[in-house]
């Protein structure tokens, strides 16, 4: 049964359906590699610009290296620990990306295409406009926080304490991430880490004296080749070099070689046994006279089953059905920031924003009905959860 007011929230949404449309393409179409501070704090003051239009007030955690972290409160007077929305501004694509592929929606597929547009600007189209929905329906007695981070995709290196200071008050957590291709919300997540491998050896002329040097390239490719020998795809446990870099010129023995890796896992119990193994082998030297040094760690938590997430998703799903937009959920093999807030007790949810997939790719869309029918379903969930917890 849908309350009233709950009516007013989701009237403001579907009289705005084009607006959020028209936000998202200026998020979309606009870069925020994770890597671009620049970019990142463009779309951050998009954001706040937007909030700010409906006197939503807003906090700015200042970075030096990463874009700045954003959280926007609605109704902080209010009596009840606040619903907390998540969500990651930062994407994949490099700048200049939204210039060869902006945003398209496309009638004939039932698609919108473009970098992000599901990880995760649809999500953060969906944070902004339910905090105006609310705002706009005189919803004064639920307080709902959003926090709009910058760095998820490298693992959360300056998002993460302030994410863990502010779920620490949350009643709920709804994390943004997109729904899965079949629609389903996330409620099980891998875990992951992020590593940085510098290799250091000894450059000299490849023609003249190629034996007084001493190879980092050579040296990082034998030890890629040992990192893949820690990938159980049965135990659910990956690792992924997914950027190489060395050397200067073709003609120089290459003195210097770095990597980034990626990896996965199911339980702390082997997380621990794939940073043991890739300590392993980067103390490890294949080329005599090499030397190695291996930085970062696990980024984030599993996020798994437990009681308050499993009331949570009990909550979710009887809106839905209550919407005509029945939900699933389902264990995905990604990881995300939504595994923090869980693994410290706080009911948690993931998967809740548009539905979409291809994520990373040049192909990555979301489906364009559910943009609406997300927003409609968070907005429900969020007063269904103050109603139920009050």
């Amino acid at each position: 049964m849908i309350s009233s007011r709950t009516h007013q929230v989701l009237a403001y949404l579907e009289d705005h359906e084009s607006d959020l449309f028209q936000f998202l393409e200026q998020l979309v179409n606009t870069d925020s590699y994770s890597w671009d501070k620049a970019d990142n704090d463009i779309v951050g003051e998009i954001i706040i610009s937007r909030l700010a239009q409906k006197k939503i007030p807003t906090q700015i955690f200042t970075q030096e290296q990463f874009g700045n972290q954003i959280l926007a409160t609605l109704n902080g007077n209010a009596k009840q620990r606040p619903i907390l929305l998540m969500g990651h501004r930062d994407t994949v694509f490099p700048a200049g990306t939204t210039k060869k592929r902006p945003f398209v929606n496309d009638p004939k597929t039932n698609r919108c295409y473009g970098p992000g547009v599901a990880d995760m600007k649809g999500g953060i189209a969906l944070m902004v406009f339910v905090l105006e929905a609310l705002h706009e329906a005189g919803i004064t007695d639920v307080p709902v926080q959003a926090l709009f981070t910058a760095d998820e995709e490298i693992g959360s290196p300056t998002s993460k304490a302030i994410i863990k200071e502010i779920v620490s008050n949350a009643e709920a957590v709804f994390n943004m991430e997109a729904g899965r291709a079949d629609g389903s919300v996330v409620i099980e997540r891998k875990g992951s880490g992020h590593l940085h491998l510098k290799i250091a050896g000894k450059s000299a002329h490849a023609g003249l004296a190629f034996e007084h040097g001493i190879s980092a390239n050579t040296e990082l490719a034998h030890k890629m080749i040992s990192i893949q020998k820690l990938i159980d795809m049965t135990a659910g446990n990956t690792v992924n070099v997914g950027f190489i870099q060395g050397g200067d010129n073709g003609n120089v023995v290459s003195e210097h070689a770095e990597a980034r890796i990626q990896f996965s896992f199911a339980d702390l119990e082997s997380a621990d046994t794939l940073v043991e193994g890739l300590k392993s082998i980067a103390e490890q030297s294949f080329v005599a006279g090499t030397t190695s040094t291996l930085t970062g760690g696990v980024s984030f938590l599993p996020m798994t089953e437990s009681v308050g997430n499993t009331h949570l998703y009990e909550t979710v799903k009887s809106c839905g059905e209550a919407l005509q937009t029945p939900v699933q959920g389902t264990a995905t093999r990604g990881a995300a920031d939504a595994g923090l807030p869980s693994s410290m007790g706080i009911p948690t949810i993931c998967g809740m924003g548009p539905v979409g997939g291809n994520y990373h790719t040049p192909e990555e869309y979301i489906e364009t009905h559910t943009l609406l029918e997300r927003g409609k379903l968070l907005a429900a969930s969020i007063l269904a959860v103050t109603k139920n917890n009050s």
